[in-house]
């Protein structure tokens, strides 16, 4: 009798147990069901947790660098498209010069009211933005490059009045236009000791893509505009200045933007450049981004066939266990009398 009740008791026990770890692997079955993942951490993935992992972290390297690309490919073509904005601008005020006739009165009027419109419009070009910080200012990105223009016209008004009234010939004109630079053109305190601009786009790729506003190409054209904006006929009557000396100004002045324009269109193909670096690198993280995610699923993801299988094999035992033990649960001492 003992030994009976100590064999019902332990086949219960054994019962109920089984009962437990069926409704474990049920409830695990249909987790994976839902997530289509092996196990919610690494620790269920056994031998292929060290893989997991490795592909997680390169994948999120990878995710990082292409959000790095994409953010500084938009700024990059921001810069592009206002170079050749600029370019366009300081070319119509060269077209506008060189269309005037040099026999007589040219329409200076005319000319520096095209230099002057043009130059506020240079300036809103050098101070371009994207997310509120400026493009053309190396990395001192939360100021202005070009933000004194009062400065800048100030300064040429002086140059051409100087050599008007005698004070100065028109080669120190020329040579102290030549000779400014930082805050005589208008540029700001900060933007001449402003650092590169530097983004890593690849675990061992590094792309400068400086541009300031004070280089050859931004500063040639500003100063020959400007110079433009403010350049006046001289009138025989009352200055020493010459018509010669005046046209040999003129002339110097659509060299300067020619050079300007020819420095700065060089700027823009070796930024293209760096477009282009970072557009083919971006379609490798792309691939690469494909392969890691085809890698990673096949590691870490449950194949959902054999998912199905087994959960309704386990359903299946897990009932015929309900029934084994309702069966024993009914069994009483006069059963076995």
């Amino acid at each position: 009798m003992t030994g009976t009740f100590i064999s019902f008791a332990g086949q219960s026990k054994a019962q109920s147990t089984r009962l437990l770890d069926l409704r474990s692997s049920l409830l695990d079955l249909q987790r994976q069901m839902a997530t289509q993942k092996r196990s919610d951490d690494f620790s269920g993935l056994g031998v292929d947790t060290g893989t997991v992992q490795r592909l997680r972290t390169e994948g999120n390297e990878t995710s990082a660098y292409m959000k790095t690309i994409d953010r500084i490919s938009i700024r990059t073509r921001i810069m592009s498209e206002a170079m050749t904005e600029a370019v366009d601008v300081a070319r119509e005020v060269v077209n506008s010069m060189r269309l005037q006739i040099r026999e007589g009165d040219i329409e200076i009027g005319a000319v520096r009211t095209i230099a002057q419109e043009n130059l506020r419009f240079l300036q809103e070009l050098v101070n371009s933005t994207n997310n509120g910080t400026y493009v053309f200012a190396g990395n001192d990105v939360r100021n202005p490059p070009l933000d004194n223009m009062a400065t800048l016209n100030s300064n040429m008004q002086t140059e051409v009045t100087d050599w008007l009234n005698g004070t100065q010939t028109s080669n120190q004109l020329i040579g102290d236009v030549q000779s400014m630079s930082g805050t005589a053109l208008g540029y700001s305190t900060s933007l001449q000791s402003a650092g590169d601009v530097l983004v890593k786009i690849d675990s061992n790729v590094e792309v400068n893509y400086t541009v300031k506003g004070d280089g050859n190409g931004f500063s040639d054209i500003i100063k020959g505009v400007a110079l433009m904006a403010n350049l006046q006929d001289p009138d025989p009557a009352v200055d020493v200045g010459t018509k010669a000396e005046f046209f040999q100004i003129y002339d110097e002045i659509i060299t300067t933007v020619s050079q300007g324009i020819q420095n700065l269109d060089r700027e823009n193909f070796n930024l293209s450049s760096k477009n282009s670096l970072m557009n083919n690198i971006q379609e490798r993280h792309i691939k690469d981004k494909g392969i890691l995610e085809t890698i990673l699923a096949k590691t870490e993801n449950v194949d959902l066939s054999e998912t199905i299988v087994k959960l309704q094999a386990v359903e299946s035992q897990l009932t015929a266990s309900y029934e084994t033990t309702r069966v024993v649960s009914e069994l009483t001492l006069i059963n076995f009398i």
